[in-house]
């Protein structure tokens, strides 16, 4: 019989936000469902995981991280850019960063399931931007409004909402078919394997 998991975290990973973290476990799992070698990162308390905004939780200091980068966020921030710069010419065996080939997280996620689960039609490529799209549909849907005319608090709201159902309402009825008709099998189970190579201990089903 094969030695408990430890209880302590060995990694902590790290992603843009709550939801990215809960949307990143959602697609592992779709992936596990594909290959049950790969980590399990809801359950194995090796993993931890850390919004960028929470880098500083004394918790979780000195342990080694694996960052998460969304596309989108890279092209948008030059200061994050720097960091995956940085990151990615670090000398290890193992990575410190990973990037998606999408524009962010959301884009996995397949449009069918927003229709069906949301009840708004949502374009989804690889550089759509999911939450927005899906705010916007959903507000055209409630009452015609238009966008523009929605101060920025509010668009941040509805854009905060969209991806709270996005979450746990599609990423939740996500199956290892639809993710291979998003084409994005092979980039979840890249960021997996990465996780992978970071633990010391390695527990298969």
């Amino acid at each position: 019989m094969p030695p408990p998991i430890p209880q302590q975290p060995e990694l902590v990973v790290c992603l843009p936000d709550r939801l990215s973290i809960a949307l990143f476990i959602q697609l592992g799992r779709v992936v596990r469902n594909i290959d049950r070698s790969m980590p399990d990162v809801e359950h194995d308390t090796q993993v931890a995981f850390q919004a960028y905004a929470d880098d500083a939780v004394r918790l979780l200091a000195g342990l080694p991280r694996l960052y998460v980068f969304e596309r989108r966020g890279l092209e948008q921030d030059p200061g994050l850019r720097a960091l995956a710069t940085q990151l990615e010419a670090r000398p290890s065996p193992a990575p410190a960063a990973v990037t998606t080939t999408k524009a962010g997280l959301f884009n996995y996620l397949h449009p069918d399931l927003i229709r069906q689960h949301l009840g708004v039609p949502v374009e989804v490529d690889d550089r759509t931007d999911v939450p927005l799209a899906t705010a916007q549909a959903m507000l055209t849907r409630e009452d015609g409004s238009d966008w523009s005319s929605l101060v920025l608090e509010e668009q941040d709201r509805r854009i905060e909402e969209a991806k709270r159902l996005l979450v746990t309402q599609v990423a939740t009825a996500m199956t290892p078919e639809l993710l291979t008709a998003r084409k994005g099998t092979a980039n979840v189970t890249r960021w997996l394997y990465a996780i992978k190579l970071n633990l010391p201990r390695q527990f298969y089903d």
